[in-house]
């Protein structure tokens, strides 16, 4: 069946664009749009919760930690399975140290659903065991890593000086390693979502990449 097909079913298809808009705040922004609505507005709608307004986009360029975006691309960019992607983070942080606002999104060969939409909770976050997760997570070392680190940084533990003096010296790294070994698997995990009442939405696979397009197009 080919898009035409698709699109002559009887099932209801959500449109999708990455469109300009002018936010609460007065400014143009480019932002996703559902069914010609802004999806923050639609959440906001759907929940009564004005701290949904005004969120940025998190496929935007705007991110203040550039590893933090490289994640979000990395899962938009998945087409097998189904995984948590953040949409919106917190306009005044501009990272994941606030709110985070992710669709559970599953790609298929023609249609892309959103199963559901909820905020990242904080409750169970641990941020000794993100330490941890960086180089320290010496079961996610590669044999490189071995043969860099092995009598030194496989020894080390939170706090000692040749530790310390090494996330300072390389922190892009340290964060790289931190947010796949730990902060992505944090979010892939139902349990620490809190998911609103909203409905399942379901897009054309060629409408949904247009949007990705225009908004990759800005970074």
């Amino acid at each position: 069946m080919n898009p035409k097909d698709v699109k002559n079913e009887i099932f209801f298809f959500d449109n999708i664009e990455a469109k300009v808009t002018n936010t609460m705040y007065g400014y143009d922004e480019l932002s996703i749009v559902i069914n010609d609505k802004p999806i923050d507005v639609h959440l906001y709608e759907s929940t009564l919760d004005s701290t949904l307004l005004g969120l940025y986009p998190a496929w935007g360029n705007a991110l203040i930690w550039k590893n933090e975006s490289k994640l979000i691309w990395e899962l938009i960019d998945k087409t097998d399975g189904t995984y948590n992607v953040p949409i919106f983070l917190c306009p005044d942080d501009l990272d994941f140290s606030c709110t985070i606002i992710s669709a559970k999104v599953t790609v298929g060969k023609q249609v892309v659903y959103w199963e559901k939409i909820g905020r990242v909770s904080t409750y169970n976050y641990n941020f000794n065991d993100e330490a941890k997760s960086g180089i320290l997570c010496i079961s996610a070392w590669s044999d490189e890593d071995w043969q860099k680190y092995g009598n030194t940084l496989a020894l080390c533990k939170i706090g000692d000086a040749e530790w310390e003096k090494w996330i300072s010296e390389n922190w892009d790294e340290e964060q790289n390693r931190r947010l796949h070994n730990y902060t992505n698997t944090y979010f892939q995990n139902d349990s620490n979502m809190d998911w609103f009442d909203f409905p399942k939405l379901t897009f054309l696979l060629e409408d949904y990449r247009k949007s990705i397009e225009l908004f990759r197009k800005e970074l």
